[in-house]
């Protein structure tokens, strides 16, 4: 059994157990076959610093996922470089933003072994914390409260929206289709249901992998 820590404390340069985990040796396989799969559809902008201009959406939403798994900061920082994540996968427009978020990973979401409404209900959480944290101030004690009768703990909760992250970030990766072509097919999804089923074939192809 392997054990492993996200965290850096950057002043210092050293590592700190901001989370920690344990790989059983029965998750070695699925973690392999997981491995091998994402590593060829890895863009290079991920591992190489290249210039500016170089990457795209997904570039920027490794790069919010990463600062919100890795940086030291609030938990009004990190679920709000989540959101941004997220944000820069699955949005175009600038209107009702996090009312079409919800839905559209909510949708997706549910053919790849969550529960839609769930999700729904999480990311409206998350917003709420993005929103305070946009106009310069935390989590009441209310809000603090009710997150942790949701979700166990804020840690838990972060955690979650973190994982959410992770998977649109692999899903992206791998369903092959420009970003806006992917984005119609969730919100013609939603209302219409050849596309539901062309969706539900596209993400089977993903879902054993996220």
């Amino acid at each position: 059994m392997g054990a492993f820590r996200t965290g850096l404390d950057v002043a210092n340069q050293v590592e700190i157990a901001r989370e920690i985990g344990f790989l059983r040796t029965s998750d070695e396989p699925r973690l392999r076959k997981f491995w091998e799969t994402i590593h060829a559809n890895l863009p290079i902008t991920f591992y190489f610093n290249l210039s500016p201009d170089a990457g795209d959406f997904r570039d920027m939403a490794y790069e919010r996922y990463s600062a919100a798994l890795m940086h030291p900061g609030s938990v009004e920082e990190r679920v709000a470089n989540a959101i941004m994540s997220l944000e820069a996968l699955l949005l175009e427009e600038h209107q009702e933003l996090a009312y079409r978020l919800r839905l559209r990973v909510a949708k997706m979401f549910g053919f790849l072994g969550e529960e839609p409404l769930a999700v729904r209900d999480a990311l409206a959480d998350a917003y709420t914390v993005r929103s305070r944290f946009a106009h310069g101030s935390r989590l009441t004690a209310n809000a603090r409260k009710k997150i942790e009768t949701g979700y166990k703990s804020v840690d838990a909760f972060v955690l979650k929206i973190l994982n959410f992250v992770r998977k649109a970030i692999v899903t992206s990766l791998l369903v092959k289709q420009p970003k806006d072509d992917f984005i119609d097919l969730i919100d013609d999804a939603l209302i219409e249901r050849s596309a539901e089923e062309r969706l539900q074939q596209l993400l089977s192809t993903v879902a054993e992998t996220v």
